[in-house]
């Protein structure tokens, strides 16, 4: 069961998103084995343990505003404490020029 710290943020990404839970990864896995992306778009993973991951939010490409957070380690993918989807949104409008 994993939950997330924050659930919006700036479009232009570049902070940390942090995904708490128990049992996220086992003590000592290899940052490498987990992975996190924003919708389509990779969240490059900079800490993992047993009970958090941290990524770094990528900028929010074209398009829709919220989307579906998914943490897969190893074999494993996460789930909301809720069973819900885990879902980011990017604050603001899109304004096209």
């Amino acid at each position: 069961m994993v939950t997330l710290d924050v659930t919006s943020g700036d479009p232009a990404g570049g902070y940390d998103l942090v995904l708490t839970g128990t049992n996220v990864a086992y003590e000592g896995a290899p940052i490498y084995s987990a992975t996190v992306t924003v919708g389509s778009q990779p969240c490059p993973v900079t800490q993992l343990s047993a009970t958090r991951v941290v990524c770094t939010v990528p900028s929010k490409a074209d398009g829709a505003r919220s989307f579906l957070v998914r943490l897969t380690v190893g074999e494993r993918t996460a789930s909301s404490s809720s069973g819900n989807e885990l879902i980011f949104t990017y604050n603001g409008n899109s304004i096209l020029i």
